[in-house]
């Protein structure tokens, strides 16, 4: 059934577009935080990366589930509950004492993240007819390279104003204001499919996850996406220390820095939103997948060996860039690589293996500094990932 183009379908991306925002505040905000939490909990590098993966783990875990009851029963309640979780997740950060309490804290906060953009985006999908569905899932994409210009850009100003406890309390509340907004907007379907069962209703969880592990297609997207998010979410892990070690600066100045990466990237996801609609019939989606990815190889590495800031600024404009300029064009590509009725558990499985890519990442890279004391060899596993995963987005057949 065709899609009507109906002017709610804006409301629910502008809905879904701040959950994505908040996810991502919630999430990339350890990378600044470890610059208080390090020195004050004496944590080691592993330790630090592990914080940032144990995030990931949820993702691994429910993110195919979660998919599925998307499919079922829609995605606008999932998402409220994503954000009351968020909350709850962010207030135990702030009433943390110890590594281990921080642990909890961040898998909790890894539950609300893959409740707060799985269904959310599938609640998007529906609104809008395939024609826009590139555009709108940029448009949605860019609530996470918006959250780093608040978790990465600003939260070293943030956190030196209002420290950690105030600052989680106040993105806490935040959280809460916006988990009533998704309840009262009440609209779960467009016009027309209030009365029509959702076909992927009949789908065991069995049979959608048989599906989605069977599509070769969305393999490679997965694996592809593995790579992409991975990265970044290992740049939001270390960069500010990075910064801090190899160009001597102090942490508000640090994270805005490792910033611009967001700064830039805003208006690059929802180009390349578009330009995976405009381009498809002749490129491909897979364009806008390996070309940038490839390119993000060069600019990791560069991250790692620039002693001199301007050098470590092409690196990180190149990442903010090529980063995100492929996001949609991979959600894209996953959706229409399987059957309608399995939407949800796609980008659940795309879940899945970013969260794979995002809890593996950081702790090799700690893994690598506690070994070698070295920033260049650190960096050079994003770089090296990335480069693997351009070679799979180029054998992307649509």
């Amino acid at each position: 059934m065709a899609v009507e183009k109906h002017g709610f379908r804006w409301a629910v991306l502008g809905l879904s577009w701040f959950a994505w925002l908040m996810q991502g505040t919630a999430m990339l905000s350890i990378g600044a935080m470890l610059a208080l939490l390090i020195p004050a909990l004496g944590l080691t590098a592993v330790q630090a990366g592990t914080l940032m993966a144990i995030s990931w783990v949820p993702g691994i875990l429910f993110a195919i589930p979660i998919g599925l009851l998307a499919d079922k029963y829609g995605g606008r309640k999932l998402g409220a509950l994503g954000l009351l979780i968020l909350a709850i997740g962010l207030v135990l950060i702030a009433l943390s004492t110890t590594f281990g309490m921080l642990v909890v804290a961040r898998f909790i906060i890894g539950i609300g993240v893959t409740l707060c953009v799985v269904p959310p985006q599938t609640w998007t999908t529906r609104w809008f007819p395939p024609e826009e569905l590139g555009t709108a899932l940029g448009i949605l994409i860019s609530g996470y390279s918006g959250s780093g210009i608040i978790g990465i850009f600003a939260m070293g100003y943030i956190l030196t104003a209002l420290g950690i406890y105030w600052t989680t309390i106040m993105f806490a509340i935040i959280c809460l204001i916006w988990m009533i907004v998704f309840i009262i907007a009440r609209r779960e379907l467009p016009p027309g499919a209030e009365t029509v069962a959702n076909p992927g209703s009949s789908i065991s969880l069995g049979e959608a996850v048989a599906q989605a592990f069977k599509s070769v297609e969305l393999w490679k997207v997965g694996i592809a996406w593995f790579a992409i998010v991975g990265i970044f979410t290992a740049y939001a892990t270390f960069a500010v220390v990075t910064f801090q070690a190899t160009l001597g600066l102090d942490l508000g100045t640090a994270a805005a820095v490792a910033g611009v990466a967001s700064l830039t990237a805003v208006p690059f996801h929802i180009a390349g939103g578009w330009l995976s609609d405009k381009l498809k019939p002749r490129f491909g989606r897979k364009i806008l997948i390996w070309l940038p990815t490839l390119i993000c190889a060069l600019a990791y590495y560069l991250v790692g060996w620039a002693t001199a800031l301007v050098f470590a600024m092409i690196g990180i404009v190149l990442i903010g860039i090529f980063n995100w300029v492929s996001n949609a064009a991979t959600f894209s590509g996953g959706a229409e690589a399987v059957d309608p009725t399995i939407v949800g558990a796609a980008f659940g499985f795309l879940a899945f293996t970013s969260s794979l890519g995002s809890l593996i990442l950081p702790l090799i890279m700690g893994a690598v500094f506690d070994a070698t004391g070295s920033w260049v060899l650190t960096w050079a596993v994003p770089a090296i990932v990335a480069f693997l995963g351009a070679i799979v987005g180029a054998i992307i057949k649509k």
